[in-house]
């Protein structure tokens, strides 16, 4: 019951009703003081409405309890980030890959984190072994579209973007991407279209479409 409680708050937290995400988490803990579900979400809320260094505070306080939790060390990643200590952040994302290298989030934040850093090759290496645990995942190919159009490998990058775009047609970011890039480059939306087609139809015969 405990469990289905936390997971209906964080259901709360990412739909953005924060403020009934909060009142249920403060229930919790004030049911089980000290108790590490409600303290993470305590936490995840605190970086969602941007306030960080609370948001550290509490999920360094729930690794304490819980140090080999993956998906807490990946929260704690995203603090550090956004508070600018990049460094840190990578080697959160990283000990969460070492609890859990299949842990695709992790393997995605640590990618973009990487290339926030110019170390471009070893974010590729993230994103290519994340796509290889999660090959239908559109936010990893979009994060290696991003990295292969820096690097200036234009059509690979184009490849990615399609990827995810035909994998999660809503995807505003990805389709921006996509736009911005062959309007760079128009030469290259003749192919694009073609592989789209041929992608689109290949998902819809396997039943696979979105």
């Amino acid at each position: 019951r405990w469990r289905k409680r936390v997971e209906s708050l964080n259901d709360l937290l990412l739909a953005g009703r924060t403020i009934e995400a909060r009142e249920g988490f403060e229930t919790l803990l004030a049911e089980a003081p000290g108790d590490p579900q409600a303290l993470h979400g305590l936490g995840v809320l605190a970086i969602h409405e941007g306030r960080l260094e609370e948001g550290e505070r509490l999920l360094r306080q729930v690794l304490e309890a819980e140090p080999d939790n993956a998906r807490f060390w990946n929260d704690l990643g995203e603090a550090l980030r956004l508070l600018g200590r990049l460094e840190e952040a990578i080697a959160a994302y990283r000990r969460a890959l070492d609890i859990a290298p299949d842990f695709v989030p992790a393997a995605n934040n640590l990618g973009v984190t990487l290339t926030l850093t110019g170390q471009l090759e070893a974010a590729e290496t993230e994103f290519r072994q994340a796509l290889e645990q999660a090959p239908a995942d559109p936010y990893t190919h979009n994060n290696l579209g991003v990295l292969l159009e820096r690097q200036g490998c234009f059509e690979e990058a184009l490849m990615a973007y399609e990827a995810a775009v035909c994998l999660k047609p809503d995807f505003s970011e990805a389709l921006a991407n996509y736009t911005d890039l062959v309007k760079a480059h128009p030469g290259l939306l003749a192919g694009s279209v073609h592989r789209m087609a041929q992608r689109l139809a290949a998902q819809e015969k396997a039943g696979t479409q979105p």
